[in-house]
């Protein structure tokens, strides 16, 4: 899934999500995230969930996040175009009270990105966001269905999108009119930035020791899955899964460490470990009194990911 936020960001995520969710219910936050940090998000399902097929298992999570970093890397087939605020605003329409396609009233894309951005905040809270009454994209695709939520409504609209952007008929606002390689990716290793969250920091720290990109950034990162079930584990054995904490140290991209001092899943303690192996760590983020699973409440999360993004990046 491509998330074109900001259209002329110089940085696209490779966001790798959390254990018990997957891209349905990633969306919403992945707009809201990357319309406030000024960055494009991709993202993908392991192996097992959300519509993936496969099992998940530690070496199927590699070979995710491997496909995921080529597909990124890759210019598309002629014909394809990302998913992004200039196909919604042409295909889409929004009701509210009385149907008003966006083709026709444009003005009415940012209205929307500011739906999002709360649907996005209400998420993070816990709380019920607003919904989306009605999205119909082209007369080929399905509606979706009134009463859904914003976030079950946009990932089944972007589906749509994406199902028709690959038989031709949808086109991007910044694709070539041309028709000629229209619709790509292509974004450069130096472009990209590696998001790894809890079990997602596992492929992504496996993924950067392997290849250089802009930065790497680990939310709630673990050293090993046998350290995360016996802490006082001291060494790596030989059937310890997920051994980020021997990985970590061949990483040559800058590296952003966040975690929660109250962290009740995977202690604080692997983000201080993490962060020490780390041969270019930045200033890591400690939130004080955050558990696992509510960082982004905090507004010091947002603050760290800005200032690494727009001002230490573009400097180092």
């Amino acid at each position: 899934m491509f998330a074109r936020c900001a259209p002329p960001s110089r940085y696209t995520l490779l966001f790798s999500h959390g254990n018990a969710v997957d891209l349905g219910q990633m969306c919403s936050f992945y707009i809201g995230l990357g319309s406030r940090i000024n960055c494009n998000i991709f993202s993908y399902d392991y192996s097992g969930y959300g519509v993936s097929s496969g099992k998940p298992s530690e070496k199927n999570l590699y070979a995710d996040i491997d496909a995921a970093w080529q597909a990124l890397r890759t210019r598309e087939r002629k014909g394809f175009a990302p998913c992004g605020w200039g196909t919604l605003t042409v295909y889409a329409q929004l009701m509210l009270g009385e149907p008003r396609p966006w083709k026709d009233a444009p003005e009415q894309a940012p209205a929307v990105k500011e739906l999002v951005c709360r649907e996005h905040d209400a998420l993070v809270r816990g709380e019920q966001g607003p919904s989306l009454s009605r999205a119909v994209v082209h007369k080929q695709a399905k509606p979706v269905l009134p009463g859904k939520s914003l976030r079950s409504g946009l990932t089944r609209l972007l589906c749509d999108l994406e199902r028709l952007s690959r038989q031709g008929t949808v086109t991007d606002s910044d694709s070539d009119s041309s028709g000629e390689g229209g619709g790509r990716y292509g974004v450069s290793p130096e472009n990209i930035i590696l998001y790894g969250q809890s079990i997602g920091t596992v492929p992504t720290v496996d993924l950067a020791s392997r290849y250089e990109c802009a930065a790497v950034i680990l939310h709630s990162p673990l050293m090993s899955g046998l350290r995360v079930a016996f802490p006082d584990t001291r060494k790596t054995y030989c059937f310890d899964a997920f051994p980020s904490i021997d990985k970590i140290s061949k990483v040559t991209s800058p590296v952003l460490v966040i975690h929660g001092t109250e962290d009740e899943v995977i202690d604080f303690s692997h983000g201080l470990a993490m962060y020490e192996r780390c041969p270019r760590a930045v200033e890591p983020l400690w939130v004080e009194g955050a558990g696992h699973n509510d960082i982004e409440l905090y507004a010091q999360y947002l603050e760290r990911l800005k200032q690494f993004i727009s001002h230490e990046l573009p400097n180092s």
